[in-house]
């Protein structure tokens, strides 16, 4: 169940994400990441995941909008989440964020907004060689999946600037590969090489 407070911000994040409204996304956004961040001391998990879930839908129709100021906040609202949720060791949670990023990059990739896909595809990227480095191999395989649908939708438009997206994400992928293979974390290595041949036929 949704606080009173938690559901008006979402509210006024997605309306304010349809009025083209930088600073009430903002606004909700930033509200949003404290109520999330303080589930995620009192370890609610399941309170903190849905606030996850409301900001990454925000992040997605900032990033359909091409509201790239909005689309950014997102992304660095469920980054201080993925923080936290780290710390206290949710790995549940842990997982939804990844799979947020993801998302909300492979929309703005489809959109050809260049600069939040990068951010996307790099704290991803970040986010991988870490828990690849702990041995957490669920959260690998998510960064996997969240760098995949990045690349996949970078690769399938025909915009020559976007390689380098492409790029990064293929580089992204290459060095959690080698972290995987050291690691021994067997299904994460088999998850990068398959994705790395659905990127290349999507391009």
């Amino acid at each position: 169940m949704f606080s009173k407070k938690e559901d008006k911000m979402v509210n006024l994040g997605l309306n304010s994400v349809r009025e083209r409204f930088d600073e009430g996304v903002n606004k909700a956004l930033s509200c949003l990441t404290e109520i999330g961040i303080g589930y995620v001391n009192e370890r609610k998990e399941p309170e903190a995941e849905k606030t996850v879930v409301s900001i990454k839908e925000i992040g997605k129709a900032a990033a359909r909008q091409g509201m790239e100021n909005a689309a950014v906040n997102a992304i660095q609202a469920l980054e201080k989440l993925l923080q936290c949720s780290m710390e206290q060791n949710m790995q549940e949670m842990d997982v939804r964020v990844l799979l947020s990023f993801g998302a909300i990059g492979k929309i703005a990739a489809k959109q050809q907004m260049e600069m939040v896909a990068k951010l996307a595809a790099s704290v991803l990227g970040k986010s991988g060689n870490t828990a690849a480095l702990l041995n957490k191999e669920r959260e690998t395989i998510a960064v996997i999946i969240g760098l995949g649908e990045i690349g996949k939708a970078v690769a399938g438009v025909k915009v020559p600037d976007f390689s380098e997206n492409a790029a990064i994400c293929i580089s992204c992928l290459g060095d959690i590969g080698k972290l995987t293979a050291q690691k021994n974390l067997e299904e994460a290595a088999v998850g990068i090489e398959l994705m790395l041949q659905e990127m290349a036929a999507a391009a």
